[in-house]
């Protein structure tokens, strides 16, 4: 009778374990989606910023400098 016990107490555990565990690693894939997401950002803001630089010094073709913004 004790033997059940203890090892019903160490179901008990290893389940909260498993459930604390499980949490963790759905906490772990969201902040590596998150990264991921950042990299993505930053991926394309220097995409963008190649771009422009290899059209200098004429990386925005529709301004002309002296000419009035509306």
């Amino acid at each position: 009778m004790t033997q059940l016990k203890e090892l019903r107490a160490k179901e008990s555990s290893l389940t909260e374990m498993i459930a604390r565990k499980r949490q963790e690693k759905k906490n772990l894939e969201s902040e590596v989606a998150a990264r991921k997401a950042e990299l993505k950002k930053c991926q394309d803001d220097k995409s963008f910023v190649e771009d422009k630089l290899s059209k200098w010094p004429n990386c925005w073709p529709d301004y002309t400098p002296g000419q009035e913004v509306k």
